[in-house]
């Protein structure tokens, strides 16, 4: 365990070095960075996971990453953005696969993923990650409905139909599905003609 999380530790160290060689963390707050990844680095390693221990830790990333754009905005510094946001981005990402992967059923888990992934403006990850999050929970005619919307609303119209006639197959009885396809359905009434 001490040293896969001490190769973790070694591949964050150019992606540290920048940050405190282009003045967007000082001395003191590197260490604390280091300090503090190294804590959650074991702790996402011991033998019983926990999900609060990888929502600590993307918490953790999440608040640096608003940080480093903050003091970017203070000092107009706006280069090596791919190479310091990224690596975050990236850790966070992998952080949210293993906690799609190690709770499946948790479809919070997958909704909050996705709207990372929204925030992100990664839209194929977000097609591919409803595809398998679908896969996981085909009995929720919910969740293939916000899959075909997101398509829809992004241009892959082709996707969002293949969606929904792959949803309408298994629930044609389904209330949701037909209020999506037919909204304009008007029932006739004699009283009221």
């Amino acid at each position: 365990m001490a040293e896969y999380v001490e190769q973790r530790m070694e591949e964050m160290i150019p992606e540290v070095e920048e940050l405190e060689r282009v003045g967007l963390l000082s001395g003191p707050e590197v260490r604390e960075l280091i300090k503090k990844r190294k804590h959650f680095e074991y702790k996402i390693q011991k033998r019983t996971k926990k999900k609060e221990d990888f929502f600590g830790y993307i918490e953790y990333e999440t608040n640096l990453m608003n940080l480093i754009q903050l003091r970017r905005d203070e000092i107009g510094y706006h280069h090596k953005k791919g190479h310091i946001e990224n690596g975050i981005k990236t850790r966070i990402n992998k952080l949210y696969k293993i906690l799609c992967h190690r709770w499946q059923s948790d479809t919070k888990i997958w909704l909050s993923y996705i709207d990372w992934l929204n925030k992100m403006k990664w839209k194929s990850s977000v097609s591919k990650t409803n595809l398998r999050l679908l896969q996981v929970h085909n009995n929720n005619p919910k969740l293939w409905i916000a899959a075909a919307k997101y398509e829809f609303e992004n241009g892959a119209a082709e996707n969002g139909r293949q969606i929904l006639l792959q949803d309408f197959r298994v629930y044609t009885s389904c209330k949701h599905l037909q209020l999506f396809f037919l909204p304009e359905i008007k029932v006739y009434d004699p009283v009221n003609k």
